[in-house]
């Protein structure tokens, strides 16, 4: 079973209209984060087949912050990149989040294309 990540203080995974966010196709096991702690902790345990990242956490760190330890944990052990979505209102932030990932995507692509 696939597993999504879904990183969000306040929206509902399953009030959310999640099958028109979620970066993945159903069938799929959801694991509701609220905060970046509960996030990281989640991914020391569980490394997802996708994410979904709120930006604005109602805390001093944020989703772009969980984008980052995503994207430096696949660089430093080799961990494949989930696919991902941003469900954020906050614009900047969403896109912020986005392009770090798509840049790593991109980045990871081409490294590993001219490795063989």
């Amino acid at each position: 079973m696939k597993h999504l990540l879904w990183v969000d203080d306040c929206r509902n995974p399953h009030d959310a209209d999640l099958l028109n966010i979620s970066p993945i196709a159903l069938p799929f096991e959801i694991y509701w984060a609220k905060s970046y702690h509960a996030t990281i902790v989640y991914l020391e345990i569980q490394w997802p087949d996708a994410v979904c990242l709120d930006h604005d956490l109602g805390g001093e760190r944020t989703g772009y912050d969980i984008a980052k330890h995503i994207v430096d944990r696949c660089m430093n052990e080799a961990l494949p990149l989930p696919a991902y979505a941003s469900q954020s209102d906050n614009p900047a932030g969403r896109e912020n989040i986005l392009h770090l990932l798509d840049n790593y995507r991109r980045f990871a692509t081409k490294y590993t294309i001219s490795k063989q």
